[in-house]
């Protein structure tokens, strides 16, 4: 029966029986993640908005760089040790097989050994071109 107040106002008292499985539920509070989990969300959704309007695609980067080549530049090994005397070669200039780089230091004279060698190279075409007369003829100079 409801009880009455001083005031003769009736007054009910309700009482709510919850099992203890709610109770523990409803009595603990939650953790940081569960409470500002949707706002922590939407905050990193917002930070990634913000980076990707300031970092636009496609980023122009300038840098140096160097290009190599799959017939990349070779060292040079002679086939005599000894001191170089000149050297015709400059740096990052293109050479061909044949071509001279420099000279050795020799006791022979430079250029007669490529005179030598040259004529040599025509008296074997001649050779092979069975012209014998013109071949002997370059191989009748003397030589120091």
């Amino acid at each position: 029966m409801p009880e009455e107040s001083i005031n003769n106002e009736p007054t009910t008292i309700n009482r709510y029986q919850r099992s203890e499985m709610v109770l523990e539920i409803v009595s603990n509070k939650p953790g940081f993640l569960i409470r500002y989990g949707t706002m922590f969300f939407l905050l990193t959704i917002i930070l990634l908005v913000a980076v990707c309007w300031f970092i636009q695609y496609p980023d122009v980067v300038n840098a140096n760089a160097k290009l190599t080549s799959i017939n990349a530049p070779k060292e040079i090994v002679t086939k005599t040790s000894g001191k170089l005397v000149k050297l015709f070669a400059k740096e990052n200039e293109q050479a061909n097989t044949g071509d001279i780089l420099g000279y050795m230091e020799s006791t022979a004279n430079h250029e007669e050994l490529i005179m030598l060698s040259r004529n040599i190279d025509t008296s074997v075409i001649l050779f092979n071109r069975n012209n014998f007369a013109a071949a002997l003829s370059f191989l009748h100079n003397t030589y120091n």
